[in-house]
């Protein structure tokens, strides 16, 4: 009975664990949200007019505004935390402009639309005021955006950079993605009970070919549903490792997608191939250590002493 009693609270130890870690692991897939922080302090909306009422100097040689590579196409993936965030926009002035007065630029950045046209973001691209430097031939300024309520999905821009006189504007394109942390919650939902549905049918199917075996026994559907959640031949530590496999499946997907919830029902049917996938890798561990595809032979001569009694 002592031994019966340290396997119950063992199984208890093992189901909470599974609890636990399903609990915490929307933390660990979730991208942190340190990284989507920076432009709370680092973008004040500016503009491109200069602090002192007199005129820039007009343009008299034609300059061209080329963007830095990294400045071509501006990208950004939001998650569920829709934090704002912003660009570092670097542009050259080929001859240099003929003074750091801003307001020889003109910055009009368009409105950033989904791709399929239904949705828009409800706050408009801001931009700090425009720093003209070494004699004129460096641009730089921070491009602003706020993904406010914006449901999943890639969404799509462009930004225009042109001068007063002589000057040959430039235009950079803009692309974001969303995803959504309402449908990733119901994606974890959806794993967790493809994967308990299924081990739950293989522990039943486990149980009745170890019942083949043994002589005098009956079968228990108490027994039969927990059979992979006992100790022995390690049939626990499968039954984890094919709920760790599942979680760590999940997280791998959900990374990889970047407009995760745009397509509710593919987002779902995703998650529940990789839970299926998840089932599978549990069975081919119980392969390995024997599991309930080691069974004694259906013969007279078999005996219950010659089986494991824990059917």
């Amino acid at each position: 009975m002592k031994v019966r009693g340290f396997e119950v609270r063992k199984r208890h130890w093992a189901l909470g664990a599974v609890v636990l870690l399903i609990l915490l692991t929307p933390l660990a897939i979730v991208l942190p949200a340190a990284f989507h922080t920076n432009s709370r302090t680092q973008c004040q909306p500016g503009s491109a007019q200069s602090p002192t009422g007199a005129k820039p100097p007009p343009v008299t040689t034609k300059t061209v505004l080329e963007p830095s590579a990294d400045s071509k196409t501006l990208t950004w993936s939001f998650d569920g935390d829709r934090k704002p965030t912003y660009w570092d926009v670097v542009l050259t002035a080929t001859p240099p402009l003929p003074s750091d007065d801003p307001r020889q630029l003109e910055i009009t950045p368009s409105r950033i639309v989904r791709s399929d046209h239904h949705e828009a973001f409800r706050k408009a691209l801001t931009f700090t005021t425009p720093l003209i430097r070494a004699g004129g031939k460096k641009i730089s300024f921070k491009l602003c955006a706020d993904p406010e309520k914006v449901s999943a999905g890639t969404y799509t821009g462009s930004i225009d950079i042109d001068g007063a006189g002589n000057v040959t504007g430039t235009s950079l394109a803009l692309s974001v993605t969303a995803r959504s942390s309402f449908w990733f919650g119901i994606g974890l939902w959806v794993v967790f009970g493809v994967v308990i549905f299924g081990l739950t049918l293989k522990s039943i199917a486990d149980y009745q070919r170890a019942l083949r075996g043994t002589k005098g026994k009956t079968f228990n559907w108490w027994r039969a549903v927990t059979y992979i959640w006992r100790g022995e031949d390690l049939r626990i530590v499968a039954t984890l490792i094919g709920i760790g496999t599942a979680l760590l499946s999940y997280a791998v997907l959900f990374n990889g997608d970047h407009i995760w919830g745009q397509d509710a029902w593919k987002s779902i049917l995703a998650a529940a191939q990789g839970a299926f996938a998840a089932v599978g890798a549990q069975g081919v561990l119980d392969g390995f250590r024997g599991g309930g595809q080691q069974q004694a032979p259906e013969t007279d001569s078999t005996t219950s002493a010659q089986v494991t009694s824990d059917p």
